[in-house]
């Protein structure tokens, strides 16, 4: 992330396209073949950073609201029983209704940043954002069921401490880089 945001002598790749525009972090970016002359551009990495911060907690709130409204199975009925045991109210809706929160930010967000083919590879993104962060959540869960304790601190009052608003962050990073 640092990397991406701070550093004016990294390059980012961009995909210059048949009509002269960019697209940037593109899938054929992992293809040296494919990939085009590569231009400076960290603007675009911080752009790309924020939507990507925006989608972990998009997927949070969607998951929250999605699971209150409509959750009726546990994680349990899936076979995450462990996942369940760590974080028992989490709901299989819930988590449907965050992979689609973010599916949704992370579209829009590859429109903006003129991906090629925004509407696929944007919600592939953000279903892998959004899976990589309830994995974070739920690995968190488990490290405070195993500790006895409620909340990783009081700095967010009802949020159960900064950590916890963190947790999804921790996982996508390496994801996202």
């Amino acid at each position: 992330w640092v990397r991406l945001r701070c550093s004016p002598t990294w390059d980012l790749a961009l995909i210059a396209s048949s009509d002269g525009t960019t697209a940037a972090f593109d899938l054929s970016a992992f293809a040296p073949s494919i990939v085009a002359p590569i231009i400076t551009s960290n603007s675009l990495a911080s752009v790309a950073v924020w939507w990507t911060c925006l989608a972990v907690a998009v997927a949070d709130i969607g998951a929250y609201f999605g699971g209150k409204r409509f959750g009726k199975r546990s994680l349990r009925s899936i076979g995450l029983g462990a996942a369940a045991k760590a974080s028992p109210n989490k709901t299989i809706e819930g988590a449907l209704s965050g992979f689609a929160a973010a599916a949704l930010t992370t579209s829009i967000a590859a429109y903006i940043m003129h991906w090629r083919l925004p509407f696929i590879l944007g919600p592939i993104f953000g279903l892998a954002i959004s899976m990589t962060a309830l994995v974070g959540d739920l690995t968190a869960s488990m490290l405070k069921r195993d500790s006895k304790i409620k909340d990783f601190g009081s700095f967010l009052p009802g949020h159960g401490g900064l950590l916890d608003r963190l947790d999804g962050f921790i996982f996508v990073a390496p994801l996202a880089y």
